[in-house]
């Protein structure tokens, strides 16, 4: 019964909340176990309503592309997280409507905590699934590897009808290093590019995973894949990039945690109940989420929280005590970045945002889930007293970086969120796209000058350096699994592919240019996009011109005399100067060093001590001189 009371106790509390006395799911709850051929009933939509934007919810169909809210898979998650133990109990009910014309003979749920870079030293699975059952009967489902579990259907489903999946399930957070939750990851950059170089994400970016006191709980759930012609999504995931490929459900949990823990998630918080007082007390935290790709949660005891509104939609900041000096600019440049991208692309598509610190590892700066986003530690840390990461924090707080990441991960609202895209076969869809708004952010919030300073630190720098370190030039549009390091991925990705839009931009014009992602937006809004969608919206005017763009940029190798257009080549020099500068200053024991350039007096300092560490110069000391030659 734990199952069904569990159910049942959420919509009562969910109904309450959102103002209705009666839920026909509550009902459904409390019936005995259903025929294997009786009909599942539809679940109430009215709960849902609140976590959209208004804008989407009043006109669904036109909108959102859908005829009722009812229609999408919904998830009734009952989870309780131990955060000693590192470990989450849980148990899912999932209602799945089918749509398609063709029968349904299975269902496919991602285990995606299983993931080999995720796996502890014992190659033990993270989660482990249990007492699968099809409409409250044990089913004969089998894992078909640590990443995908089929649960074969006893009658084929038509279009229209529905099935209840619930299952049991055991979740080890991965442990993260402690590290992970100071500036610059606690690495040297030198170390940081080395691991740059590998060919696989460390620890899937942390994006499951706990350290310090706060737990990143991302898929962090048996999930269904998106459907593609007819099927689900079946494909291996890639080393690198995200593995976000899922179709929007709407969800509801019930999260039982320590009393004292603050809770950012995707959707919104609607209710929570004590278990009791003092120390050792828990409570139970009521979520609801609507149109959703993805659940993720995000929680310690450690989080503070700020909060203010962009719009009509509210902004909750959890930031840790240490990283206060920050969260007034992390809180600021995401109402700005929200308000931003809403009159370029269109309405945020829901009626909250989260945004919250996590401890992130293999150069993660954040990570966006539908509704919530998070902000790499390392670019949120204050001062540490070691000199290398105060170095790497200052040069970070002069170039913006900080704010770069939020509007990075803000943007990812529209293209990730809004317009759904597979990020395994095709990441340059949201990840390039999403990176030139982040340039379109800063010119509308700063200026055009500010917009060329970010255009070229944080997309032609990238792809310079893989090309200075002889990494090749390559096509942009392919699978995440066929890019050779991350470095590549990022020059390539992050890099050139953001860069098309900038040509692009040149080539039709602004106006055009932002009416074009307007329709984009509005086109595939809670749907699924292919890359011929994408290039076909951008056609529209121009078309021979905007496709002789795509082939030169997205599939074949022009980068070099292409960004040298862009970025006058002075620029390139300069860049190569300083790059030999330092690695001649390495052979040296860095006791030649001199910096150059247009650096103001704090940075100088922390670079000069910086390189006194490095050298082994005590603080306070002055560096050795050379001794002349004899």
């Amino acid at each position: 019964m734990r199952a069904h009371l569990s159910s049942f106790i959420l919509f009562v509390v969910l109904a309450v909340a959102s103002g209705w006395q009666t839920c026909p799911e509550a009902a459904a709850a409390t019936s005995p176990v259903p025929d294997l051929n009786k009909a599942i009933p539809a679940y109430d939509p009215k709960p849902f309503i609140p976590a959209l934007n208004p804008y989407y919810a009043k006109k669904m169909k036109s909108r959102m592309h859908m005829d009722r809210l009812e229609d999408l898979p919904l998830y009734q998650l009952d989870l309780e997280l131990d955060m000693l133990q590192g470990k989450m109990r849980g148990h899912l009910d999932l209602i799945y409507t089918h749509l398609e014309k063709k029968p349904l003979r299975e269902i496919l749920l991602r285990t995606l905590p299983n993931a080999e870079n995720l796996l502890p030293k014992d190659r033990e699975p993270n989660m482990r699934v249990q007492n699968i059952q099809v409409n409250g009967q044990a089913s004969d489902a089998r894992q078909d590897d640590s990443l995908m579990l089929s649960i074969p259907l006893p009658k084929a489903l038509r279009k229209g009808q529905r099935v209840r999946v619930s299952l049991d399930f055991s979740l080890n957070v991965p442990k993260l290093p402690p590290l992970a939750a100071f500036a610059a990851f606690g690495l040297s950059p030198f170390e940081a590019m080395r691991r740059f170089k590998a060919d696989h994400a460390p620890m899937g970016y942390g994006i499951l995973g706990h350290t310090s006191g706060i737990f990143n709980l991302g898929f962090f759930h048996p999930i269904l894949p998106a459907r593609m012609n007819g099927d689900w999504d079946r494909g291996a995931l890639g080393g690198m990039g995200d593995v976000a490929h899922f179709d929007v459900a709407n969800y509801m949990i019930k999260l039982t945690v320590p009393n004292t823990t603050e809770v950012a998630s995707s959707g919104i918080q609607v209710g929570t109940r004590p278990l009791g007082s003092g120390a050792a007390a828990k409570k139970e935290v009521y979520l609801l989420g609507a149109a959703l790709r993805a659940f993720a949660l995000q929680c310690s005891t450690r989080y503070q929280i700020v909060e203010a509104k962009a719009g009509r939609t509210r902004v909750r900041y959890f930031h840790v005590p240490e990283s206060q000096g920050s969260a007034d600019t992390v809180l600021k440049a995401t109402v700005r970045a929200v308000k931003t991208y809403a009159k370029m692309f269109g309405p945020y598509p829901y009626s909250s945002l989260d945004v919250a610190e996590a401890p992130l590892v293999g150069g993660a700066g954040g990570m966006e889930y539908p509704g919530m986003i998070t902000i790499a530690m390392a670019v949120t840390a204050g001062p540490s007293g070691n000199p290398m990461m105060d170095l790497m924090q200052q040069l970070m707080q002069q170039t913006k970086a900080l704010e770069f990441v939020v509007a990075h991960e803000v943007g990812h609202q529209w293209w990730h969120a809004l317009v759904g895209s597979d990020s395994n076969r095709h990441p340059f869809m949201d990840e390039s796209l999403t990176n030139y708004s982040s340039v379109m952010y800063f010119e509308k919030n700063y200026s055009q000058d500010e917009a060329a300073s970010q255009l070229y630190m944080q997309l032609v720098m990238p792809y310079q350096y893989h090309r200075m370190v002889d990494g090749k030039d390559g096509p942009v549009a392919r699978a995440s699994s066929e890019f050779g390091s991350q470095l590549e991925y990022t020059a390539l990705i992050y890099g050139k592919g953001a860069i098309f839009y900038h040509a692009l931009r040149k080539s039709i014009g602004y106006k055009t240019f932002l009416t074009r992602l307007k329709q984009y937006a509005r086109k595939y809004a809670f749907r699924q996009a292919e890359p011929k969608d994408l290039l076909n919206v951008l056609a529209k005017s121009k078309g021979k011109k905007v496709r002789k763009l795509w082939k030169r940029w997205f599939e074949e190798a022009h980068a070099d005399q292409d960004v040298a257009k862009i970025v006058p080549n002075t620029s390139m020099q300069q860049l190569q100067g300083l790059v030999k500068q330092i690695q001649g200053s390495m052979k040296g024991g860095f006791h030649n060093t001199q910096w150059q350039g247009q650096l103001d007096p704090k940075t100088m300092d922390l670079m000069q001590k910086a390189v006194n560490s490095l050298s082994g110069v005590p603080p306070g000391k002055p560096k050795p001189k050379p001794k002349p030659s004899p």
